[in-house]
């Protein structure tokens, strides 16, 4: 699915390649985005995306809302990936690949 077909989606940011880094990836987050909606403990639910076709679709009730979502993804990248973050070691590998 590709996601100009979500009307109802904002998006929160990139991940980012972190060349060097441990952690593999980061996250920049998008400067118009209300900052108090990153800290939001409502449910969620996300989707992660590649050129435009949704990769990910996920849920969270984490605290620390989506910013806190987003942390366990780039502090999972830390070891061998999971069944949760196997998507984002293989679409980071497949990135510095072609960069």
């Amino acid at each position: 699915m590709n996601i100009k077909d979500v009307k109802t989606a904002t998006k929160v940011g990139d991940f980012v390649l972190k060349k060097g880094n441990r952690n593999k990836i980061g996250f920049q987050y998008s400067s118009d985005l209300d900052k108090k909606a990153l800290s939001d403990d409502s449910a969620r639910i996300y989707l992660i995306t590649q050129d435009g076709i949704i990769k990910k679709i996920g849920g969270s009730i984490q605290k620390g809302g989506i910013k806190g979502t987003i942390s366990f993804y780039i502090g999972a990248m830390t070891g061998s990936p999971v069944s949760s973050t196997h998507f984002l070691d293989r679409l980071s590998q497949r990135f510095a690949r072609v960069n």
